[in-house]
């Protein structure tokens, strides 16, 4: 039996109303995590053409106070715009967590470690920092990351748990500072930044694929990486890689790459 007239009006109608109300929670939430006391940002993470790229996507109003850059400044986030917001000695922090969440494995895992941050006025603070990789929409290698750090109370801060926890994350970033790598790490760095597979570089150091293979899972290893990508991220954002522009790829060699 087809619906009448009525009945269709009836379903509209509850149809609205179901809209309303899901407008109203929308904006409850999004009031909510605007000025929820924590700074909130939303990135597109993902590497091209040797080059590691973030492009913001949504930040809260908390974060623009607490740091002092508008979301014109903070649209035009890259690596280095990122380690203005870090104290210089906690971007080794940032790194591992990038690492860790870039693993496809860690898809949906969530990192967390106290770091300073430069507040507007040009000082540096504790906060906590969360982090979570979310799975993409497609296959084109970008990948969104929640971000969410919360300032430190005067209380957390005298804390003796967070305290504890806070120089645990200063030996990590001691420990990853102090690795030592000798020429052949660096020339194994600078090639993966410029996209050269395991077959590329040997090819390039003139040496046994195997040999090759080898000194790159050690390297791997040492810096607590798992891929080619990670080494090329390392590389770009630890000063290592030169400017991927002007790199001078040999096309014939490149073929290698895998």
């Amino acid at each position: 039996m087809s619906k009448t007239s009525l009945e269709y009006q009836a379903e509209n109608a509850k149809l609205k109303a179901k809209v309303k109300v899901l407008e109203k929670e929308n904006a409850f939430y999004k009031d909510l995590i605007s000025n929820f006391p924590g700074m909130i940002f939303v990135t597109e993470n993902w590497f091209e053409h040797g080059k590691y790229c973030v492009k913001l996507d949504y930040s809260n109003d908390f974060a623009h106070t607490v740091t002092g850059h508008s979301r014109e400044d903070c649209r035009n986030m890259d690596v280095d715009f990122a380690k203005t917001l870090l104290h210089p000695d906690d971007y080794t922090v940032s790194q591992q967590s990038f690492n860790f969440l870039s693993q496809e494995k860690n898809t949906g895992k969530p990192f967390a470690g106290p770091y300073r941050f430069k507040l507007a006025n040009g000082e540096y603070a504790w906060g906590l920092g969360c982090e979570k990789s979310m799975k993409p929409d497609d296959d084109n290698g970008h990948r969104k990351f929640a971000n969410c750090v919360i300032p430190f109370t005067e209380e957390m801060h005298n804390d003796e748990q967070i305290q504890t926890l806070i120089a645990r994350s200063r030996k990590k970033a001691n420990e990853a500072k102090d690795k030592k790598m000798n020429e052949k790490d660096l020339e194994i760095l600078k090639y993966a930044a410029k996209g050269y597979g395991i077959k590329g570089i040997a090819a390039i150091m003139k040496e046994k694929i195997k040999t090759t293979a080898s000194r790159i899972s050690r390297l791997e290893t040492k810096l607590g990486l798992c891929s080619m990508t990670d080494l090329a991220i390392y590389a770009h954002t630890h000063g290592i890689a030169d400017n991927p522009e002007n790199c001078d790829k040999d096309t014939t060699t490149r073929n290698y790459n895998i």
